[in-house]
């Protein structure tokens, strides 16, 4: 019953997407979609923190997000590092992502057609890593803390640096697309 509101959230957020003024339109929402720039943020995430902590502690890792079992503070440190490390692994690779986008567009603006899908790769990027990994992860981390802490059981979440780092990908990544597309527009008017 304590997910309802976070299911009821992303919902919202959801249609929000698709609804355009005072008309809502379904068909809106497929823009959003890029299943290279999925593949990369989501499937590599994954795929990422499953070599790194095999799919019994990512699993384990979830559950414990997800529940409000208490489990001792080796254990709690332990679930929460993992999580933590896959919300450090999708962020990076929406970064990666949102910086190859970038190189693309440097690469192909003798050609203005092509500034779209690379635009589309870059701003895509951030946007699933962020959605993915501060919707998603970051709420599983600050859950599994709180349930610890009612029980009296503090951990560490160190992820001071990623609103600055955030912060930082969003405004670089913004800054030189909007300077792509002057320059496209620069050269071909």
């Amino acid at each position: 019953m304590k997910n309802l509101p976070f299911i009821f959230g992303t919902c919202v957020i959801f249609a929000a997407l698709i609804i355009d003024g005072t008309n809502i339109n379904p068909y809106r929402l497929y823009i959003f979609i890029n299943v290279p720039t999925i593949s990369l943020i989501w499937g590599g995430g994954l795929f990422l923190s499953l070599a790194i902590h095999g799919h019994t502690a990512l699993i384990k890792a979830f559950v414990f997000g997800l529940s409000e079992q208490k489990e001792s503070h080796k254990q709690a440190q332990s679930h929460i590092t993992v999580l933590s490390s896959l919300h450090n692994i999708i962020m990076g690779l929406g970064f990666i992502g949102g910086i190859a986008g970038v190189i693309l567009c440097w690469h192909r603006l003798d050609d203005p057609k092509s500034l779209g899908p690379s635009l589309a790769l870059s701003y895509l990027s951030v946007l699933y890593a962020i959605i993915l990994s501060q919707l998603f992860v970051k709420t599983l981390i600050n859950r599994a803390s709180m349930t610890q802490a009612a029980f009296g059981n503090q951990v560490s979440t160190d992820s001071s640096w990623n609103a600055i780092a955030i912060l930082f990908g969003i405004c670089f990544i913004g800054v030189v697309g909007s300077l792509i597309i002057f320059l496209s527009f620069a050269k071909f008017g």
